[in-house]
């Protein structure tokens, strides 16, 4: 999970760990890639806000996209917006999927499925 709004780490680590997953959290995406570096393996699903200081989403799933250890760790990204265009972005610059938050227990759900992610 990557985002800087507390509010939103918690609600989604309620989500997440209720689901029986377990959860790693970086406040941006600069935090993320390093913690992605160092343990590319323990990562099966990256959710990430789009908007982030220091290095925001697109740029941290167009950095995660362009490196070979990386690069088949799926990313859906979290939007407070709901803008077409920036959703576009996001699919284009490499993410499976642009979902609105709130992150819902039936959305992260459907993503699992939709990545066979268990």
């Amino acid at each position: 999970m990557v985002d800087d709004s507390l509010i939103s780490k918690k609600l989604s680590q309620k989500i997440i760990l209720g689901s029986g997953l377990e959860m790693g959290y970086a406040e941006n995406g600069q935090d993320a890639l390093e913690l992605l570096r160092r343990c590319p393996n323990d990562f099966d699903l990256i959710i990430c806000d789009i908007v982030m200081p220091i290095m925001d989403g697109i740029e941290l799933v167009t950095t995660i996209k362009q490196e070979d250890q990386l690069k088949d760790i799926p990313v859906v990204m979290l939007s407070g917006l709901s803008d077409q265009m920036l959703s576009q972005v996001c699919i284009e610059s490499g993410a499976e999927q642009v979902i609105t938050k709130p992150l819902a227990p039936h959305v992260l759900r459907g993503i699992l499925t939709k990545l066979k992610i268990s």
